[in-house]
């Protein structure tokens, strides 16, 4: 099963640097960056590209890339 799963910033400010966030999640990411890969299964992401970024739709996201994704970006 899988999920369609949107993040977003509650501070009131968008992030207003998006490299850093791209950082976190570059890892994980196949090499055209338009998907996390997480045991071979991709998912979709939305919004990386976003200057400032105002949040994230991961599509098709599965629990193992949720709990990998989340984590990172929680640092």
């Amino acid at each position: 099963m899988s999920y369609s799963v949107f993040v977003e910033n509650f501070q009131g400010q968008p992030i207003d640097n998006p490299a850093a966030v791209r950082a976190l999640l570059e890892p994980l990411m196949d090499d055209a960056r338009h998907n996390i890969v997480v045991d071979g299964v991709p998912t979709e992401i939305y919004g990386m590209d976003d200057d400032p970024i105002t949040g994230f739709r991961f599509s098709r996201i599965g629990g193992r890339a949720f709990g990998k994704s989340s984590t990172r970006l929680r640092r």
